[in-house]
């Protein structure tokens, strides 16, 4: 992460920058925990693709600053 935020703010090759980071994550407040596989994305994710999400909203710029929460990044 710390290098893409890097590549991001310095490189001047491309319009935009976008990463994604396959992982697996735990659900819990169940019976027992459910281990589920999970992608991070970067904030800019969703547009890069020009995905429009049907409900909801995509991630802001804040949620994706060193020190968010790691559910969101």
């Amino acid at each position: 992460m710390p290098d893409f935020r890097d590549w991001r703010e310095h490189c001047r090759s491309f319009d935009r920058m976008a990463i994604e980071v396959p992982g697996v994550v735990a659900l819990s407040g169940l019976k027992e925990p459910v281990r589920l596989k999970a992608t991070r994305v970067s904030a800019d994710f969703f547009s890069f693709f020009d995905f429009k999400p049907s409900l909801g909203r995509t991630f802001t710029p804040d949620e994706f600053r060193a020190g968010a929460p790691r559910s969101v990044w």
